[in-house]
């Protein structure tokens, strides 16, 4: 019998969708450990936590997705929004006549401030605002056409097409790079975006050519970015963590699926942490770019930890 999952979210619910759709969705964090999830062949909901194989952004394991089998879930957990209110500490005007404003969270804001546009001739012919209520960054692009610090309206405006969902603090998209499905995932943190990923949908039945995905992607970064770089400025694309298929290389992909073997890569930019990234477990892979601002990346983690100290 060819199994199909149903799954709850934000009320609504969704489905079938296939188990290995049902693993990605949790990967992504589409899907959190107290959704709730049925099998078409069961007639009680239960959290997808208890799910044996789903792995979830905070790492919590889980009936098995083909089989049903259990195992022993972790304490239920409640799923807690709560998001501290940032406060305003002080106003200022710096040297060049701009005011600010800092928050106590460490951030500060640009205020809107008229800005006289010039033509050729230097003559003034009109006023524009500067739309600028975030942290300063780059003048490029930080992630496709937004910059760190967007709030999730204007990433809205950023994509041309509605996000497929929207679940506690992200927007999900779906898209295409280099020749690549992929599903496309902003993640927001004190209500601007932080960080940002492209999760390969890509499916093989030879586990090698994730390998090969890998690899093509890796040679486009390496075009727009330059050599990658680790903490110790060397790079390494392989992390071995178990040997037993390490010999044959023809077995890397199953290296992979099994969870011996991770590839990655990653470029910084003046704002940006890029990580390229293969890996597996429970013989599921999974390939993703991921994006994250230097400046603000912390806020993500911070905003957790009090959602986790409110659930206590």
């Amino acid at each position: 019998m060819a199994f199909e999952w149903y799954f709850q979210n934000n009320g609504k619910e969704s489905g079938p969708v296939s188990p290995k759709t049902l693993l990605q969705l949790a990967r992504d964090g589409y899907l959190n450990p107290d959704d709730f999830v049925r099998r078409n062949d069961m007639e009680k909901w239960q959290p997808a936590r208890k799910v044996k194989g789903l792995t979830f952004p905070d790492g919590q394991p889980g009936v098995d997705a083909d089989s049903g089998h259990t195992k022993n879930s972790l304490p239920e957990r409640s799923n807690s929004q709560k998001s501290a209110v940032r406060q305003l500490v002080e106003s200022a005007v710096t040297e060049s006549g701009k005011s600010v404003q800092l928050f106590d969270d460490g951030t500060w804001h640009l205020v809107a401030t008229p800005v006289l546009e010039k033509d050729s001739d230097e003559k003034s012919t009109s006023i524009a605002v500067v739309s600028s209520n975030r942290p300063q960054s780059t003048l490029e692009n930080s992630f496709r056409q937004i910059r760190w610090g967007y709030s999730e309206r204007e990433v809205r405006d950023s994509e041309a097409s509605e996000p497929i969902h929207e679940h506690s603090g992200a927007l999900f998209y779906e898209g295409r790079i280099a020749d690549f499905p992929c599903r496309i995932i902003y993640v927001f943190a004190r209500e601007i975006c932080v960080r940002a990923k492209y999760s390969i949908l890509e499916e093989h039945s030879n586990e090698n050519l994730y390998l090969d995905d890998y690899f093509k992607l890796k040679e486009l970064l390496l075009k727009k970015y330059g050599r990658p770089v680790t903490s110790s400025g060397q790079h390494s694309d392989f992390v071995w963590l178990d040997s037993l298929f390490q010999d044959d290389e023809s077995d890397w992909g199953r290296a992979v699926a099994a969870g011996h073997l991770a590839l990655q890569s990653q470029w910084e930019t003046e704002d940006t942490c890029i990580d390229l990234v293969l890996h597996g477990d429970n013989f599921e892979i999974s390939l993703a770019v991921e994006y994250w601002s230097k400046e603000m990346g912390h806020l993500e983690e911070e905003e957790k930890h009090e959602q986790h100290l409110g659930d206590l």
